[in-house]
Protein backbone atom coordinates (compact mmCIF):
# COMPACT_ATOMS: atom_id res chain seq x y z
CA UNK A 1 0.00 0.00 0.00
CA UNK A 2 1.51 3.46 -0.87
CA UNK A 3 1.88 5.85 1.76
CA UNK A 4 -0.20 8.56 -1.20
CA UNK A 5 -2.94 6.65 0.00
CA UNK A 6 -2.98 8.86 3.40
CA UNK A 7 -3.68 12.41 3.84
CA UNK A 8 -2.65 14.59 7.11
CA UNK A 9 -4.25 16.93 9.00
CA UNK A 10 -2.64 18.83 11.75
CA UNK A 11 -3.69 21.78 13.96
CA UNK A 12 -1.43 24.05 16.84
CA UNK A 13 -3.54 24.88 19.60
CA UNK A 14 -2.66 26.05 23.45
CA UNK A 15 -2.66 23.64 25.77
CA UNK A 16 -5.43 24.08 28.31
CA UNK A 17 -3.51 22.54 31.75
CA UNK A 18 0.08 24.55 30.61
CA UNK A 19 -0.24 27.23 28.44
CA UNK A 20 1.97 25.66 25.99
CA UNK A 21 1.84 24.86 22.43
CA UNK A 22 0.51 21.57 21.79
CA UNK A 23 0.92 20.03 17.84
CA UNK A 24 -2.15 17.43 17.09
CA UNK A 25 -1.42 15.37 13.70
CA UNK A 26 -4.36 12.99 12.32
CA UNK A 27 -3.08 10.44 9.66
CA UNK A 28 -6.35 9.02 7.32
CA UNK A 29 -6.71 6.40 5.28
CA UNK A 30 -10.56 6.97 3.99
CA UNK A 31 -10.12 3.86 1.85
CA UNK A 32 -8.70 1.57 4.69
CA UNK A 33 -11.01 3.61 7.13
CA UNK A 34 -7.73 4.01 9.50
CA UNK A 35 -6.76 6.40 11.31
CA UNK A 36 -3.50 7.58 13.74
CA UNK A 37 -3.31 10.21 15.95
CA UNK A 38 -0.65 11.77 17.61
CA UNK A 39 -0.07 14.87 19.77
CA UNK A 40 2.86 16.24 22.25
CA UNK A 41 2.93 19.45 24.12
CA UNK A 42 6.23 20.89 22.89
CA UNK A 43 8.30 23.38 24.79
CA UNK A 44 8.31 25.39 21.11
CA UNK A 45 7.02 28.48 19.74
CA UNK A 46 5.55 28.36 15.87
CA UNK A 47 6.99 31.64 13.95
CA UNK A 48 5.70 33.84 10.84
CA UNK A 49 7.11 31.86 7.91
CA UNK A 50 8.96 34.46 5.86
CA UNK A 51 9.71 33.91 2.56
CA UNK A 52 11.73 36.51 0.54
CA UNK A 53 10.53 38.05 -2.72
CA UNK A 54 13.84 39.29 -4.34
CA UNK A 55 14.63 37.77 -7.82
CA UNK A 56 16.74 34.12 -7.57
CA UNK A 57 19.71 34.61 -8.09
CA UNK A 58 21.06 32.72 -11.65
CA UNK A 59 23.44 30.41 -9.74
CA UNK A 60 20.58 29.26 -7.51
CA UNK A 61 18.50 29.02 -10.71
CA UNK A 62 21.10 26.65 -12.29
CA UNK A 63 21.80 25.07 -8.96
CA UNK A 64 18.08 24.04 -8.93
CA UNK A 65 17.43 23.00 -12.53
CA UNK A 66 20.70 21.03 -12.31
CA UNK A 67 19.37 18.91 -9.27
CA UNK A 68 16.08 18.48 -10.43
CA UNK A 69 17.74 17.00 -13.56
CA UNK A 70 19.65 14.85 -11.61
CA UNK A 71 16.99 13.88 -9.41
CA UNK A 72 14.44 12.72 -12.31
CA UNK A 73 17.25 10.97 -14.01
CA UNK A 74 17.84 9.00 -10.64
CA UNK A 75 14.30 8.26 -10.27
CA UNK A 76 14.00 6.82 -13.82
CA UNK A 77 17.22 4.41 -13.53
CA UNK A 78 15.36 3.05 -10.31
CA UNK A 79 12.13 2.63 -11.90
CA UNK A 80 11.97 -1.15 -10.89
CA UNK A 81 14.05 -0.39 -7.41
CA UNK A 82 13.03 3.20 -6.10
CA UNK A 83 14.17 3.84 -2.87
CA UNK A 84 11.83 4.08 0.22
CA UNK A 85 10.88 7.41 0.85
CA UNK A 86 12.54 9.74 -1.58
CA UNK A 87 10.63 12.35 -2.82
CA UNK A 88 12.37 15.94 -3.48
CA UNK A 89 10.62 19.21 -1.44
CA UNK A 90 9.83 22.05 -3.37
CA UNK A 91 13.30 23.96 -3.73
CA UNK A 92 13.03 27.22 -5.04
CA UNK A 93 9.92 27.46 -1.96
CA UNK A 94 12.18 26.51 0.56
CA UNK A 95 15.11 28.44 -0.80
CA UNK A 96 12.91 31.52 -0.79
CA UNK A 97 12.51 30.97 3.24
CA UNK A 98 15.83 30.29 3.65
CA UNK A 99 17.03 33.83 2.33
CA UNK A 100 15.04 34.79 4.67
CA UNK A 101 16.17 33.30 7.51
CA UNK A 102 19.56 33.76 6.60
CA UNK A 103 19.30 37.54 6.04
CA UNK A 104 18.11 37.33 10.17
CA UNK A 105 20.10 34.97 11.58
CA UNK A 106 23.25 35.80 10.07
CA UNK A 107 24.25 32.58 9.43
CA UNK A 108 25.19 29.76 11.98
CA UNK A 109 24.97 26.28 11.63
CA UNK A 110 21.99 24.11 9.51
CA UNK A 111 22.11 20.57 9.05
CA UNK A 112 19.69 18.79 6.63
CA UNK A 113 18.05 15.64 8.49
CA UNK A 114 17.38 13.18 5.46
CA UNK A 115 19.10 15.02 3.00
CA UNK A 116 18.43 12.93 -0.12
CA UNK A 117 20.68 15.12 -2.41
CA UNK A 118 21.36 17.55 -0.52
CA UNK A 119 19.76 20.53 -2.41
CA UNK A 120 18.77 22.18 0.56
CA UNK A 121 22.19 21.82 2.50
CA UNK A 122 23.61 23.40 -0.80
CA UNK A 123 21.25 26.22 -1.21
CA UNK A 124 21.96 26.84 2.71
CA UNK A 125 25.86 26.63 2.23
CA UNK A 126 25.33 29.35 -0.97
CA UNK A 127 23.22 31.35 1.74
CA UNK A 128 26.24 31.52 4.04
CA UNK A 129 25.39 28.59 6.76
CA UNK A 130 27.77 26.47 7.91
CA UNK A 131 26.21 23.37 6.14
CA UNK A 132 26.32 19.94 6.88
CA UNK A 133 23.81 16.99 5.51
CA UNK A 134 22.71 13.52 6.98
CA UNK A 135 21.14 10.83 4.87
CA UNK A 136 21.37 7.09 5.44
CA UNK A 137 21.43 5.75 1.46
CA UNK A 138 24.97 5.39 0.80
CA UNK A 139 23.80 6.41 -3.19
CA UNK A 140 22.38 10.01 -2.75
CA UNK A 141 25.19 10.61 -0.13
CA UNK A 142 27.41 10.09 -3.15
CA UNK A 143 25.01 12.00 -5.39
CA UNK A 144 24.75 14.99 -2.59
CA UNK A 145 28.60 15.37 -2.12
CA UNK A 146 28.99 15.46 -6.29
CA UNK A 147 26.15 18.30 -6.78
CA UNK A 148 27.82 20.64 -3.63
CA UNK A 149 31.04 19.88 -5.16
CA UNK A 150 29.61 20.95 -8.79
CA UNK A 151 28.50 23.99 -7.48
CA UNK A 152 31.43 24.91 -5.63
CA UNK A 153 29.27 24.79 -2.12
CA UNK A 154 31.32 23.70 1.06
CA UNK A 155 29.10 21.16 2.50
CA UNK A 156 29.61 18.48 4.78
CA UNK A 157 27.39 15.40 4.08
CA UNK A 158 27.15 12.02 6.18
CA UNK A 159 25.91 8.47 5.52
CA UNK A 160 24.24 7.50 8.63
CA UNK A 161 20.94 8.66 10.64
CA UNK A 162 20.27 11.85 12.12
CA UNK A 163 18.15 10.35 15.13
CA UNK A 164 21.43 10.67 17.75
CA UNK A 165 21.57 7.55 20.20
CA UNK A 166 19.96 9.42 23.50
CA UNK A 167 16.78 9.98 20.91
CA UNK A 168 16.34 6.32 19.91
CA UNK A 169 13.63 5.40 22.38
CA UNK A 170 11.64 8.15 20.50
CA UNK A 171 11.66 5.93 17.23
CA UNK A 172 11.09 2.87 19.71
CA UNK A 173 8.20 3.61 21.25
CA UNK A 174 6.53 4.32 17.88
CA UNK A 175 5.21 1.69 15.14
CA UNK A 176 5.02 4.00 12.35
CA UNK A 177 6.19 5.71 10.06
CA UNK A 178 8.84 2.64 9.37
CA UNK A 179 11.11 4.22 7.66
CA UNK A 180 12.28 6.66 10.81
CA UNK A 181 13.73 3.69 11.95
CA UNK A 182 17.56 5.31 12.89
CA UNK A 183 19.72 2.49 11.93
CA UNK A 184 23.77 3.31 10.85
CA UNK A 185 25.52 5.52 13.08
CA UNK A 186 24.80 8.57 14.18
CA UNK A 187 25.28 11.22 11.17
CA UNK A 188 26.48 14.33 13.67
CA UNK A 189 29.47 13.07 14.72
CA UNK A 190 30.68 12.19 11.11
CA UNK A 191 30.06 15.79 10.33
CA UNK A 192 31.55 17.00 13.78
CA UNK A 193 28.59 18.64 14.27
CA UNK A 194 26.73 18.57 18.29
CA UNK A 195 22.98 18.41 18.07
CA UNK A 196 23.19 21.43 20.44
CA UNK A 197 25.30 23.35 18.43
CA UNK A 198 22.52 23.52 15.61
CA UNK A 199 21.10 27.00 14.96
CA UNK A 200 18.69 25.86 11.98
CA UNK A 201 17.44 22.14 11.25
CA UNK A 202 15.76 21.61 7.86
CA UNK A 203 14.09 18.16 7.50
CA UNK A 204 10.97 17.19 4.99
CA UNK A 205 8.22 14.92 7.13
CA UNK A 206 6.44 12.11 5.29
CA UNK A 207 2.89 12.61 6.29
CA UNK A 208 2.49 11.37 10.15
CA UNK A 209 6.10 12.00 10.87
CA UNK A 210 6.33 15.59 11.97
CA UNK A 211 5.69 14.84 15.69
CA UNK A 212 8.82 12.39 15.74
CA UNK A 213 10.45 15.06 13.76
CA UNK A 214 9.80 17.57 16.34
CA UNK A 215 10.23 15.26 19.32
CA UNK A 216 13.76 14.49 18.15
CA UNK A 217 14.66 18.12 17.88
CA UNK A 218 13.22 19.43 21.10
CA UNK A 219 14.96 15.90 22.63
CA UNK A 220 18.32 17.09 21.26
CA UNK A 221 18.56 20.59 20.06
CA UNK A 222 19.29 23.78 22.80
CA UNK A 223 17.13 26.29 23.08
CA UNK A 224 16.62 28.89 20.66
CA UNK A 225 17.32 26.42 18.11
CA UNK A 226 14.85 26.43 14.86
CA UNK A 227 13.42 23.57 12.89
CA UNK A 228 12.28 24.42 9.64
CA UNK A 229 9.67 21.64 7.36
CA UNK A 230 8.43 21.24 4.35
CA UNK A 231 5.13 19.97 4.31
CA UNK A 232 3.40 18.54 0.62
CA UNK A 233 0.23 19.53 1.67
CA UNK A 234 1.15 22.34 4.28
CA UNK A 235 4.28 24.19 2.79
CA UNK A 236 6.89 25.35 5.23
CA UNK A 237 6.30 24.76 8.98
CA UNK A 238 9.19 27.27 11.40
CA UNK A 239 8.89 26.29 14.99
CA UNK A 240 11.63 27.36 17.70
CA UNK A 241 12.82 25.32 20.96
CA UNK A 242 12.13 27.59 23.35
CA UNK A 243 13.63 27.61 27.24
CA UNK A 244 13.66 24.36 29.17
CA UNK A 245 12.72 25.08 32.82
Amino acid sequence: MSIATFRSTRSIVESRSTGLLESKFELVNDRLGTRFEFSGTKDMKYLHVPASELPIPDDVSRLIDDASARIDNFVATRIDNPLPAFVPCEFTAVYRVLRSLAASMQGGCFVEWGAGFGVVATLAAKLGFDAGGIEIQPELVDAAIDLATDHGANVAFACGSFVPHDAQDLIDQTEWPSWLEAGGHDGHDEIEVDPRDIDLVFAFPWPGESHVIESIFERVCSPGARLLTWGSIDGACLAQLGHRE
